[in-house]
C-alpha cells in the first residue's frame, strides 16, 4: 500500500516541481489569501485517478473538491498540495499528504516533500519512516527547551484569535517557527525535530497523514481538550505527552 502512495505522490510531485516557480493561473477561495492554484488541482486529479483506478469501491475527501462518497468503510484523505502559498511564493515548503481511514481512524498516512525529495509515511502499528528511517518524538522535550510549530488561519485578518494564543505561548516556548504547511510542521515533530504543535481551524485534509505519523512515532495528538481528534476537529495539539499537555494547559488559560 505505501509503496503505491509513494508512486502515486511522486507523479503529483514531479507535476509540482515541473511547474515551481513559473507563471501559473493562481486563483482565491472564499478569502483573498487562501490561494488554489491550476497546480493544486491538476495533482488531485492525479492522486485522485489513482485510487478511483486502484480501489474503485474506495471513498475520497480531497481539498479542492473531487470527492465520492460510496458508503465504503475505506476513505481516501488527499491534500494534494498542502502549502499553496509558500509554492506561489517561491517558498520551497510544501507538501503532498494523503492518508487512508477505516472505519473513521488512519491506517496508512504518507506526506511527500517535493522539493527536497523526501518521504514521511506510517502504517499503524508499525511505526513512522522518514526515507526508510523510523523516527521517534522526542520524549525528553518540554515546551520550554523546545521549538514550537504554529499557523495562522486564513481568518486571521478578521480576528485576534490565532495572535491571542500565540502570545499565551511565546513567553512559554523555546522558540516558535511558522513554515507555512501543516503536514510538514506535523512530520518534524513525530522526527523529533520540533517539540509541539498547536494551530485552530485546520481542515482534516491538512492533518490526516500527520495524525497517524505522530502517533505512531510515540506522540500525543489531540484537541484543545485533549480528546480524540474527529472528522471534524479544527483544534490539534501534538508533542510528546508532556508537551500535549503542557500546551493545552497554556493555551485553555
Amino acid at each position: 500500500m505505501l509503496k503505491e502512495m509513494e508512486s502515486w505522490a511522486r507523479k503529483a510531485g514531479r507535476l509540482q516541481m515541473d511547474n515551481f516557480q513559473k507563471n501559473i493561473e493562481i486563483d482565491s477561495k472564499d478569502r483573498k489569501i487562501d490561494l488554489v492554484t491550476e497546480v493544486d488541482k491538476k495533482s488531485e486529479k492525479i492522486l485522485v485517478d489513482k485510487i478511483s483506478t486502484a480501489y474503485p469501491d474506495h471513498s475520497i475527501m480531497a481539498e479542492e473538491g473531487s470527492n465520492k462518497s460510496n458508503d465504503s468503510r475505506y476513505c481516501w484523505i488527499i491534500d494534494p498540495l498542502d502549502g499553496t502559498v509558500n509554492y506561489v511564493h517561491g517558498f520551497p515548503i510544501f507538501a503532498i499528504s494523503l492518508a487512508l481511514y477505516k472505519d473513521d481512524q488512519p491506517e496508512y498516512g504518507l506526506v511527500y516533500l517535493p522539493y527536497f525529495d523526501d518521504f514521511y509515511v506510517a502504517q499503524r502499528g508499525q511505526g513512522s519512516y522518514y526515507n526508510g528511517k523510523r523516527i521517534h518524538v522526542d520524549e525528553d522535550y518540554t515546551v520550554k527547551d523546545g521549538i514550537i510549530a504554529t499557523g495562522f488561519p486564513y481568518s486571521h485578518q478578521e480576528s485576534n484569535e490565532s495572535l491571542e494564543l500565540f502570545n499565551k505561548i511565546l513567553p512559554e516556548a523555546g522558540g516558535i517557527r511558522r513554515t507555512g504547511a501543516a503536514a510538514y510542521d506535523l512530520c518534524q515533530v513525530a522526527s523529533g525535530v520540533f517539540s509541539g504543535f498547536w494551530e485552530i481551524e485546520l481542515n482534516l485534509w491538512d492533518i490526516a497523514a500527520g495524525i497517524l505519523l505522530i502517533e505512531e512515532a510515540g506522540g500525543v495528538i489531540t484537541d484543545f481538550k485533549g480528546k480524540t481528534l474527529r472528522m471534524d476537529s479544527e483544534q490539534v495539539v501534538a508533542g510528546n505527552k508532556q508537551v500535549n499537555y503542557r500546551l493545552r494547559e497554556i493555551l485553555n488559560k
